[in-house]
């Protein structure tokens, strides 16, 4: 059923037209009850009256909030989604706005002026939507000014509300994060890509490779300032797996990006060089480098250099080479940079 007065938040990837998350915003006055009511009506009758009582001064409710599994701990729901909602609420002319949520949600909600609302249920809360689950109402009377708070995120909402572009940084922070899961999502794909299916020999264009991996990386926040230079070298047709190459590179300029050196100007240098007999693919950076004790780590799975690590793109790279009957070297001084140098049999 149609509802003019339920509204519609998301969380859209605009590139994929993906969904991340949602949310819903229904006003008291629509074609429908707000759903607190039939949610717990059974258990307090009076869920009609109190909700009623506050539809002179316009209250509504939030529900509804969602977030897809591949986002799930990155704030989508709890944090953007429901700040983002608030902030259109006064858009709206409700002055103030019920939800029901768990006791976590609830938690959260208290950082956006939300209480918990005592006069329904047993102290505010009800078991829903079954008899093990805990669920609390909760409720802002003061949308426009939300004195009750917490000071940084009612500015956070203040700066929303008064200039919509300051949206933008939110929603910059929602692409990253998602940007990040899916390197990660790739990652775990890719290594079990690589364990489970057969090599598929084709004759390889090195130049036009090359070319095509480091323009998939123009997308990266971090790349916008790095200088990349390429130079390929391909003597004789070279034969290998194509879609092996390409995790190898895929992996090793992702590195060279992300572990930069912003007091530099950050350049990443990759080289080709092929004959009949071989393949040398050579991956130079001013990054960070990487000291001597986590060298012999750095190709282990899941190891952690940083904070920033999958910790799995370059055990990737070593279980690819093994496949391609490879070798590879790796020359790093922590505060300079570091060169890869890999070289994997022509399979013609």
């Amino acid at each position: 059923m149609n509802n003019p007065a339920a509204f519609v938040i998301l969380c859209e990837d605009m590139e994929s037209d993906k969904v991340f998350g949602g949310a819903r915003i229904h006003a008291l006055g629509g074609n429908q009850q707000l759903p607190i009511i039939p949610a717990v009506e059974e258990m307090d009758p009076d869920v009609h009256e109190k909700v009623n009582s506050f539809a002179n001064e316009g209250t509504g409710e939030f529900f509804g909030l969602w977030n897809s599994m591949e986002v799930a701990g990155y704030g989508i729901g709890a944090i953007y989604l429901l700040r983002s909602s608030i902030s259109i609420i006064n858009q709206l002319n409700l002055k103030t706005m019920f939800a029901l949520c768990s006791p976590f949600t609830a938690r959260i909600a208290s950082r956006y002026g939300f209480n918990v609302f005592k006069q329904l249920g047993k102290e505010g809360t009800f078991y829903y939507p079954k008899l093990d689950l805990l669920a609390t109402v909760v409720f802002v009377d003061d949308t426009d000014q939300l004195n009750g708070a917490d000071p940084e995120e009612k500015a956070r909402i203040d700066s929303l509300r008064e200039e919509p572009k300051e949206s933008a940084k939110y929603l910059d922070l929602i692409e990253k994060s998602v940007k990040k899961l899916n390197i990660f999502t790739k990652n775990i794909i890719s290594f079990h890509m690589n364990k489970r299916t057969g090599i598929s020999v084709s004759k390889i264009e090195l130049k036009s490779l090359l070319d095509s991996t480091i323009d998939d990386f123009k997308y990266f926040e971090k790349a916008r300032d790095v200088r990349f230079e390429s130079e390929v070298e391909q003597k004789d047709d070279y034969f290998s797996d194509r879609s092996r190459l390409i995790m190898i590179l895929n992996n090793l300029i992702s590195n060279s990006i992300k572990y930069q050196d912003r007091s530099k100007e950050p350049f990443v240098k990759v080289k080709l060089y092929s004959d009949s007999e071989m393949l040398r693919i050579e991956v130079l950076d001013n990054g960070i480098g990487i000291s001597d004790q986590r060298k012999d780590k750095i190709f282990d799975m899941y190891y952690r250099g940083t904070e920033q690590r999958s910790g799995i793109g370059i055990h990737i790279v070593m279980e690819v080479i093994r496949m391609l009957n490879g070798k590879i070297e790796v020359d790093s001084r922590e505060g300079e940079g570091t060169r890869f140098v890999i070289e994997l049999p022509n399979m013609a």
